[in-house]
């Protein structure tokens, strides 16, 4: 399971998940007016599923961030 599943199926936290990050996302912005998320509940849970540990990401988003956090997941 990726950082982002959870978010993709729309359903709640799923019980194989073996790591759990919980926190915030933030938005970095850097001078040229680009952004990209991050945050160190977004790392680290990017992180565990890259490492091939089964994991979540439980936070809170904006509505002018949900759309873009789906599509971050969706490309992870």
């Amino acid at each position: 399971m990726s950082a982002c599943e959870t978010e993709r199926r729309g359903a709640g936290l799923s019980e194989r998940a073996r790591s759990l990050s919980i926190g915030h996302v933030a938005r970095d912005e850097f001078p040229d007016g680009a952004h990209r998320l991050g945050g160190t509940a977004l790392y680290a849970a990017a992180t565990a599923a890259h490492l091939g540990v089964p994991s979540a990401l439980v936070t809170r988003v904006g509505p002018n961030e949900r759309a873009e956090l789906t599509r971050t997941c969706a490309e992870s």
